[in-house]
């Protein structure tokens, strides 16, 4: 969760985070190589900060010389409310120090007002395998940050995709660490090339929503526990950092909620160790808003450089912290810290440009129709063709007529990831609209919607829901526990007439910040006969019953979420409904609307009556050539998810109109893996992840053949919920504190057993496996062999040949089978390479493996070492479809 900041001013809330700082770990060796020593004006440069010819260090540090007093530094770094009168100087503005706003953006520049490109999801650019889209994709953040007039930009994130439960999988690169590398390296640099400083996050190993707060008040309750080894967060959690760092030059870091074996991320002096004197990180970290900084003094001691210098509104954790100004008069914090503290500020501002080159609102219009152009074919590179029987795909002059299937075909698309890095899709194109202009007169398209879609049902009409005793609406009874504990007797009962709640209700017995529960309860004696549906919306916990059978449940929302129930009933015979409640996850203690949702204490509860959307969609595909089924999630911030299957009835839809037409496109649209119980039904299933503005313009290009899907996945596709890693409870979202029924500790014994090392280590078949993904063309790859370096690493050659008709994309995968005893799974990606050729058309390539990609990390000895003996090479088209294996022997 992230908002916008104020890079470099003074900044007094977590709210603000965002532009790098500067700051040494406690009792580690310093980030950069000179201590000033070497920082030397020239005679008679008066503003030596302002000279481009010396380094940034040293313009940073010839700057930091011009704050006088320790409390013009402090001013600086925690400056006073507009109202207190100061005779201190304004040594930001002496300087020339450029306001540097910023703004969440992942996936595009978040604020509502920017006319923002909403690009595809950051998992689509993963899915490219290319280094170039990577580079692309930043670009084009970068340059609408700059139109802005924002400096700062809070992203990339690089969090691996440890399940399929994560809510926020879509707006990171995949379960690969080697990929989730290459691409955060590219992105970055192309954003700051840009002239904006990125924060990247969530540092570190952060891979779950559930428990990652601690519940309301924000900051008062211990975030999730992620109990973790070294061996696991060295291969697996840290690369895609230490490449943005070391490779990329990230200038900021945005460190994450939970614990990391016990210390919070946000003051573990390990995880700032590693990234401040192993990767020599020279720009700041600031916590995760609000309550990621759980300490004041602990934390800067540790290697915090930004977020709330004296207590915050925000964090409750922090009512009763010493701030800053007293920390340092009590020598908890030296002066020496403090001028770390503005040199880590000023560092990325001089290295990145943002002195130099301030941003100016208004540089030019924010998206474009280039970086529109650019996102629609970043999207097809990233479409992941799944399934193509028969060569259904693409429509060739055969195809008369197309049936459109789904309301996400049309302007009520769910297109982009929802929380904080949620943008306006402000020109977004319907498929529906784009499939009809690119058939023209050649092919007829009809449509049908085939369900309600994904928003939130209705409400009940009044009297539909009934008490016992025949009131309209529900009982209420509500106990004090967070934990829905509803053995003992009610503190409170009273009769609702909807459920549509938005604050906590005036009942006194009520504990305050949420803590407490409810439980609806009423007959429901349906009228027709059919399928009825419910849906939930809102924050925290919750879970329906429909005649004592669970139907649908959230788990610990923080934003907001929602579940569909849809259940057969029979007119006239009356059932029994009831929700069990706790608001105690909110982030908030009343409803408030933002980012496209509604969040904090909110519960709804949605029905709709039978209808006939499906068999009228089967009805409009059985008289058409082919059928093209569009379907997505709501899914992102705040919120996992609790079931494998499509929401709502769309997995009924895909059943229905692949029976009445077995000539079926499905078309998803989703942040992650989803279970296909119909695959075997349907002709073809592209993959297109969550397309921002861009779905309509690519789909089309797609299913016609003007452009080719070029996607690979960049995450293990299941079968169902069982298979996998963190399927177990104690895993994910881990154990829960008995008292508030929040997570406690999540277990990741699964080790550097994550994604498809975890499939191929215990023998497991997935659905779709990591690498997947099929082309339009017939490319040919053969393996040539090896060569050694003199640097001890090797070369893979390979020749790749299209032998097809048409032009066409493949991706050469190189993976690595360490030798035993190492503890490494039995392959894992070490190398790629992406090339499209013209019919006919052969190619050699080659895919480096410098000796440092064999490393690995040793418990017994705490750090890396390339183990001597055997290494096995499997080059191919994914992890499991491999053409070609090879030996290297390798040397200490």
């Amino acid at each position: 969760m992230n908002r916008i900041l104020l890079g470099a001013l003074p900044l007094t809330v977590l709210a603000l985070v965002a532009a790098p700082l500067f700051a040494q770990t406690s009792g580690t060796a310093s980030t950069w190589g000179t201590q000033g020593a070497d920082c030397v004006a020239k005679a008679g440069d008066d503003k030596a900060w302002a000279n481009r010819d010396y380094s940034p260090e040293c313009r940073a540090r010839f700057a930091l010389r011009e704050f006088r007093t320790l409390d013009e530094k402090l001013r600086y770094l925690a400056p006073p409310a507009t109202n207190e009168a100061t005779a201190t100087r304004d040594v930001a503005k002496l300087l020339g120090l450029p306001v540097i706003g910023g703004s969440d953006g992942p996936a595009g520049l978040v604020r509502g007002d920017a006319n923002a490109t909403a690009l595809p999801s950051p998992i689509a650019i993963g899915a490219t395998f290319d280094r170039d889209a990577a580079r692309r994709y930043g670009d084009i953040l970068g340059a609408e940050f700059r139109a802005a007039g924002l400096g700062s930009i809070l992203g990339p994130a690089f969090d691996i995709a440890r399940s399929w439960r994560a809510g926020r999988t879509p707006e990171s690169f995949g379960e690969d660490p080697f990929l989730m590398a290459e691409m955060a390296a590219n992105e970055v640099t192309a954003i700051q090339s840009r002239h904006v400083i990125v924060t990247m996050k969530h540092f570190a190993a952060y891979t779950q929503e559930a428990g990652r707060v601690g519940g309301i008040p924000s900051g008062m309750h211990p975030a999730g526990n992620n109990m973790i080894s070294q061996k696991a967060l060295r291969e697996i959690y840290l690369p895609g950092f230490e490449a943005a760092v070391t490779r990329g030059r990230a200038g900021g870091v945005m460190c994450a909620f939970p614990r990391i074996n016990g210390t919070y991320a946000c003051e573990n002096p390990h995880l700032f160790d590693i990234l401040k004197r192993e990767w020599r990180f020279d720009g700041t970290v600031g916590p995760d808003f609000p309550s990621g900084q759980r300490s004041i003094t602990r934390a800067l001691i540790a290697g915090l450089d930004s977020g709330s210098f004296g207590p915050s509104t925000f964090n409750a954790g922090l009512a009763k912290e010493k701030p800053l100004r007293k920390a340092v008069a009590d020598g908890d914090i030296s002066e020496a810290r403090i001028d770390d503290l503005i040199l880590r500020r000023l560092v990325p501002m001089f290295r990145i440009g943002l002195y130099d080159n301030p941003p100016k609102k208004g540089e030019g219009p924010v998206s474009t129709p280039e970086h529109r152009a650019i996102a629609a074919q970043l999207l097809t590179e990233g479409t992941v063709l799944l399934k193509n029987d028969r060569g259904i795909l693409p429509f060739g002059p055969n195809v008369r007529s197309i049936a459109v299937i789904g309301a996400q075909a049309t302007g009520d698309a769910v297109a982009v990831e929802q929380g904080s890095p949620y943008v306006k899709p402000a020109h977004f194109e319907p498929a529906l609209d784009a499939i009809k202009a690119r058939a023209g007169k050649g092919a007829k398209v009809s449509f049908a919607p085939g369900t309600l879609g994904l928003a939130p049902l209705p409400l009940p009409a009044d009297g539909l829901f009934r008490t016992p005793d025949g009131q309209p609406g529900f009982r209420a009874d509500y106990v004090a526990n967070m934990r829905m504990d509803f053995s003992g007797a009610p503190v409170a009962s009273e009769t609702v007439k909807t459920i549509d709640i938005a604050k906590a209700p005036e009942i006194a017995a009520l504990p305050a910040d949420n803590a407490w529960s409810v439980r609806y309860t009423a007959p429901f004696t349906p009228a027709t006969s059919g399928i009825h549906k419910f849906s939930l919306h809102g924050s925290g916990r919750a879970r329906l019953f429909i005649d004592n059978v669970e139907r649908g449940h959230f788990e610990l929302v923080d934003f907001g979420s929602q579940v569909f129930a849809n259940v057969a009933l029979t007119a006239g015979r009356a059932v029994d409904v009831r929700i069990d409640y706790t608001p105690s996850a909110a982030l908030r203690p009343m409803r408030m609307s933002q980012f496209a949702m509604d969040m904090g204490l909110t519960l709804r509860l949605g029905y709709a009556p039978p209808d006939d959307l499906i068999a009228q969609a089967a009805k409009t595909a059985k008289s058409a050539d082919v059928a093209v089924v569009f379907v997505g999630q709501r899914e992102g911030e705040g919120m996992d998810r609790t079931s494998l299957n499509l929401q709502n009835d769309q997995d009924a839809l895909i059943e229905a109109v692949a029976a009445a037409n077995p000539r079926t496109v499905v078309v998803l649209n989703t942040g992650g893996p989803v279970a296909m119980p119909w695959l075997g039904k349907v002709a073809g299933v592209m993959e297109m992840w969550k397309p921002g503005d861009a779905l309509g313009t690519a789909v089309a290009q797609l299913l016609f053949g003007d452009r080719e899907p070029g996607g690979r996945l960049p995450i293990t596709f299941p079968v169902d919920e069982t298979q996998g890693p963190a399927s177990l409870p104690r895993q994910f979202p881990g154990t829960r504190d008995p008292v508030t029924g929040n997570i406690d500790t999540a277990s990741f014994d699964e080790g550097v057993f994550v994604g498809y090392r975890y499939f191929d280590q215990h023998g497991q078949a997935p659905l779709f496996p990591f690498g997947h993904g099929l082309s339009y063309g017939q490319v040919a790859m053969t393996g040539l062999g090896v060569e050694l370096g003199n640097k001890g690493g090797v070369t893979v050659n390979l020749r790749l040949e299209n032998k097809g008709k048409r032009e066409s994309t493949e991706v050469a995968q190189l993976y690595v089978g360490f030798p035993d005893g190492t503890g490494e799974p039995p392959r894992q990606l070490k190398g790629f390479a992406k090339a499209t050729l013209k019919p006919g058309e052969s190619r050699d390539v080659a895919i480096e493996l410098p000796r440092n990609a064999i490393r690995h990390w040793d418990e017994d000895s705490s750090g890396w070492r390339v183990t001597r003996g055997t290494y096995r090479l499997y080059l191919g088209r994914s992890s499991r479809d491999i053409v070609w294996e090879g030996t290297v022997p390798v040397r200490d």
